[in-house]
């Protein structure tokens, strides 16, 4: 009786150093641009108008 051993297949390319630090930077930076929320505070009594834009560049 003879036991087979598998072996499984060798990966087509391995990840360097490089790339994996390039995409890990990559996904840093997508994540990182996410919502941004600004309040401005001028020192006055608050008022009743409240200014909600979807979309503010910055």
């Amino acid at each position: 009786m003879s036991l087979a051993i598998f072996r499984f297949p060798q990966p087509i390319f391995e990840p360097s150093t490089q790339r994996i630090a390039g995409l890990s930077l990559l996904f840093l930076l997508v994540m990182t641009t996410g919502c941004y929320h600004a309040k401005v505070t001028t020192g006055e009594t608050s008022g009743t108008v409240v200014i909600d834009k979807p979309f503010a560049s910055g």
